[in-house]
């Protein structure tokens, strides 16, 4: 049997959100009442200490919920550092779940070189909410803020539309002048100039790459 490397957890289908392509949204037969949480228990039924121990990372996203919103997140990266201080933690959000406290404790926690938190943020305060619907945007850059501040690391990752094509340059100062991201992705999706929908780049150690006309990657700080 090959080793596993890499666990991917989707820890709830809880979201606020209501972005209109997700699977809560397009999937006829998601009950969103059903507010389902994982915890450390459902984990170890199926992962032993001894495998935990020899991952190189596990990271949260959701199909159906946002990591965020999981009763058990904390408790859960908690427990994987703990068996395994070397792994490597990463978490994807839409940002605006949670309080202060959360992510100033996820940031101290994901302070390893190679951790961090992909913070989805399609615009600024007059268009993210276009796609992310009931994301508010305050609340997002609190969280972010409170998250850096702490000493995580975070990546914007923006998906550029028509209606927000021209915040794409002003995303990336808003980055650079707050010191709050570290990163800005940018992935055209199909209603923009570029008819391909481009899959979303790969950071590199140092945090720079560009892999095509419509999708880059910057150094932000």
């Amino acid at each position: 049997m090959r080793r596993i490397k890499v666990l991917h957890i989707e820890p709830t289908d809880v979201c606020q959100a209501a972005c209109p392509l997700c699977a809560r949204e397009t999937d006829s037969t998601f009950n969103k009442s059903s507010k389902n949480h994982l915890r450390i228990e459902h984990i170890q039924r199926h992962f032993s200490d001894r495998i935990i121990s020899k991952l190189d990372k596990m990271f949260m996203c959701g199909n159906y919920g946002d990591p965020a919103a999981g009763y058990y997140t904390m408790d859960i990266y908690n427990y994987f550092r703990k068996v395994n201080p070397e792994i490597v933690l990463g978490m994807n959000t839409n940002g605006a779940i949670q309080s202060t406290f959360f992510w100033h404790a996820l940031g101290k926690l994901c302070n390893k070189p190679e951790d961090y938190c992909v913070f989805s943020i399609d615009g600024l305060e007059d268009t993210n909410h276009v796609y992310r619907e009931n994301v508010n945007w305050k609340k997002l850059m609190s969280n972010a803020e409170a998250y850096i501040a702490a000493g995580g690391s975070a990546h914007w990752d923006m998906l550029v539309y028509k209606h927000n094509q021209h915040q794409v340059d002003a995303c990336e100062q808003l980055a650079k002048a707050s010191d709050a991201l570290a990163t800005v992705k940018l992935t055209w999706k199909t209603d923009t100039p570029n008819s391909v929908c481009k899959t979303t780049c790969s950071s590199n150690k140092n945090k720079t790459s560009f892999t095509n006309q419509w999708q880059r990657e910057v150094q932000l700080c």
